[in-house]
């Protein structure tokens, strides 16, 4: 009875570790190598990162330093102005002359009524004109034959008519003729001489200009060519070089195909069960219960499947060689 009681406890504790593994490679089952075969082992490998390293170049600030340049003076000679030029003017007084000559004055016209101005002459005078008149006469001479024309019978009546000139007759007279007619005349006043002495600008006044020139002296000076400067001064520094690592390619964890040799685990019963004969067998491949031709005969009992710890659960039992990338610099 104390052998299978220790038996059932082994057994509980293979399956507590098969479960326990089972749980902490959940995470990679999605990872595991797809297409492998039935009695194929592969062992977890993880190729590690590779680097380089990297030089970079860190330019450094250059140096700075100050240098005083003193202020630069010089002597120079230049011409000062004592007194400015000027214009002085001379005045010259005019001429004058005197000349004497003679002015009329007109005297004060007046008005004066000049009457009409008559004069008796004798005249013949016209008392009436010639004129023509008819009066009676008392003659029948003139009348005849013939004095009509021709075949006409004239025949005196005794009353004659005759046409008379009458001479003019005139008269002498005294008659008063017209000599001027009334008038308004002007009189003219009684002209007076006056003497007048008279002045005269022979030549006007003027202003003679004379110029005055400037008065200069010669003095020396000291004036600043440059004033004093601060100069800065830098000095370029060789650069600065810094070494990183620079991963060239990233950590890789994969599959590697690994020797199929799984290590027995002693199990002690009290009455081994005999091994059941396999329905079929594979070159290559071991049943639960028979023992591999390449498998070390176990010395002690039978060891069930459920209770045979994982390659990588087990201290001491082979692994695989670990892989590793070559490194480039």
């Amino acid at each position: 009875m104390s052998a299978l009681r220790t038996g059932l406890k082994i057994a509980a504790i293979g399956g507590l570790t098969t479960l326990l593994a089972s749980s902490a490679l959940a995470t990679t089952i999605q990872q595991l190598p797809s297409g492998a075969r039935a009695g194929e082992c592969y062992g977890r490998t993880t190729t590690p990162a590779v680097y380089r390293t990297v030089r970079d170049t860190v330019a450094q600030p250059p140096r700075v330093s100050w240098r005083e340049i003193p202020a630069v003076y010089k002597a120079v000679s230049r011409q000062v102005q004592v007194t400015p030029g000027r214009t002085d003017y001379e005045r010259v007084p005019e001429v004058t002359g005197t000349r004497v000559h003679w002015v009329e004055h007109p005297g004060l016209d007046r008005v004066v009524e000049v009457p009409t101005v008559y004069r008796w002459v004798e005249q013949r005078v016209l008392i009436s004109p010639a004129r023509l008149v008819w009066r009676r006469g008392t003659s029948s001479a003139g009348y005849g034959e013939g004095g009509y024309g021709e075949g006409v019978s004239v025949r005196p009546t005794g009353e004659v008519m005759c046409r008379v000139l009458i001479p003019a007759r005139y008269e002498v007279r005294r008659v008063r003729v017209l000599v001027t007619a009334a008038r308004t005349c002007i009189e003219k006043g009684a002209v007076t001489r006056e003497r007048v002495v008279e002045h005269f600008v022979v030549r006007p006044a003027r202003a003679i200009p004379h110029p005055v020139a400037p008065i200069y002296r010669t003095v020396s000076e000291r004036i600043l060519v440059t004033p004093a400067r601060r100069d800065r001064i830098e000095i370029p520094q060789p650069p600065r070089y810094v070494e990183r690592r620079v991963e060239v390619t990233p950590t890789r964890t994969g599959w590697t195909r690994i020797a199929c040799k799984a290590p027995v685990v002693p199990v002690r019963y009290a009455q081994p069960t005999p091994p059941l004969p396999p329905p079929h067998r594979r070159a290559g491949q071991c049943h639960t219960h028979t023992v591999c031709e390449d498998t070390p005969e176990p010395t002690q009992g039978y060891t069930p499947e459920y209770a045979q710890p994982r390659p990588v659960e087990l201290d001491g039992a082979p692994q695989a060689q670990r892989y590793r990338a070559p490194t480039s610099r």
